[in-house]
């Protein structure tokens, strides 16, 4: 009887661990395929990777303030962002320099600053891999939200972006706003780098930026097929990870990246043929 009771209260539960899971990952996909081509296009892989070991200070910082963590680690995330591009653009240093003392050293640091919570030692291996399967309603508002806030800057601005990426002279020149382009930008890569955390943790979330617009770019034909491949690629490399992460009891972030890397090697395979 007892036996029977604990069955009954636990399929529901795991029910909706898996299927808010799902809903985390596939709005997530959603805007990280199409953002992920920008950020190939534009060259800025070291900056999305920056933006994710730097965000594990401010999940630090949040824990031991006491306060939200996804806004506390969006508005550190924009912070270290908009200091990167002025160090980048002041030419106080070179691009990569930069970023490798950002990104290391943010993420030394904060892992310095996870000793010193107060309470119980917490261990940040879940924000290095990810935790999806335990995530919050207010969490999947925020990526839902997010994702319509995304795809529709990527809708209306996809012209200004598509110039500012062939060539910032000719967008220039077409009376288009550089500056403002950019910062915007910025702004939408630290708030899907931020809410990829729960995802893939600090240490693979660029991977989910930049696996499906790799895979795409060897097939795609045109920026706007590439763009569609990439969301598709990211979805079949999410579902088909977190499937065989769940069966197996394997952790989900991992599992996913690697699917990832397996779609790139059939695509590349693909291409030669």
């Amino acid at each position: 009887m007892f036996t029977t009771m604990t069955i009954t209260m636990i399929e529901p539960f795991a029910y909706d661990v898996i299927s808010r899971a799902l809903l985390a990952g596939v709005g997530i996909v959603l805007m990280a395929g199409p953002l992920g081509c920008f950020i190939l296009w534009r060259r800025l892989v070291f900056l999305g990777d920056t933006l994710a070991h730097a965000a594990l200070l401010g999940v630090a910082l949040a824990l031991i303030l006491k306060v939200d963590l996804v806004l506390t680690v969006l508005l550190f995330s924009i912070v270290m962002a908009l200091f990167i591009s002025w160090l980048t653009e002041s030419q106080r240093m070179a691009s990569d320099t930069s970023l490798g003392l950002v990104s290391y050293g943010a993420l030394a640091l904060g892992m310095l600053v996870f000793t010193k919570i107060p309470g119980p030692r917490i261990d940040p291996s879940s924000y290095l891999f990810g935790d999806i399967l335990f995530v919050s309603t207010a969490e999947l508002v925020w990526i839902y939200g997010s994702g319509i806030l995304v795809l529709s800057f990527l809708y209306y601005r996809w012209r200004a972006l598509l110039l500012w990426t062939i060539s910032p002279d000719l967008a220039h020149t077409l009376t288009i706003n550089i500056k403002a382009l950019h910062f915007q930008f910025v702004l939408v890569l630290s708030l899907i780098v931020t809410l990829t955390l729960k995802v893939a943790g600090v240490l693979l979330a660029p991977a989910l930026l930049i696996l499906p617009a790799a895979s795409a770019g060897q097939i795609a034909r045109s920026p706007r097929q590439m763009i569609f491949i990439a969301t598709g690629v990211g979805l079949v490399m999410f579902i088909t990870g977190f499937g065989i992460s769940w069966s197996n009891d394997l952790p989900v972030g991992p599992a996913v990246v690697v699917m990832g890397v397996l779609v790139f090697i059939v695509t590349t395979f693909l291409k030669r043929r």
